[in-house]
């Protein structure tokens, strides 16, 4: 259970501990703590809304106060450090941002629930 108050920094510590990352991981090995918001809530026409990043300690605040109305809320957890970088790379290219290193890079889509979810 993650509490409101918690931190961002104790939050990955508990998402390496419980899922054995402490392990399978080094300790430099980024992590990629997302959740979406339900379909009906989706733009017209939209496929699918954009994952919302959880990168400091008010995103866990955030997190919990919709999950109080939407309990099956679910946080996905993203590793290994080519997925983490395809990760940042389409939401770049989603946002308009063209970097060289992203032009001709891999198109295929990053499965986002096929990963680790708490």
């Amino acid at each position: 259970m993650i509490e409101e108050n918690k931190s961002y920094s104790s939050l990955l510590v508990m998402v390496r501990e419980t899922y054995k990352f402490v392990q399978l991981l080094l300790p430099t090995e980024p992590l990629l703590l997302t959740y979406e918001f339900s379909n009906w809530i989706k733009e017209p026409g939209d496929y699918t809304t954009l994952p919302v990043e959880i990168k400091q300690d008010g995103d866990i605040e955030l997190f919990m106060s919709v999950r109080s109305d939407c309990v099956w809320l679910e946080i996905y957890v993203t590793f290994d450090e080519r997925d983490v970088d395809l990760y940042i790379r389409q939401r770049e290219e989603e946002d308009g941002i063209n970097n060289e290193e992203n032009q001709g890079s891999d198109s295929k889509l990053l499965p986002w629930k096929d990963k680790f979810y708490i």
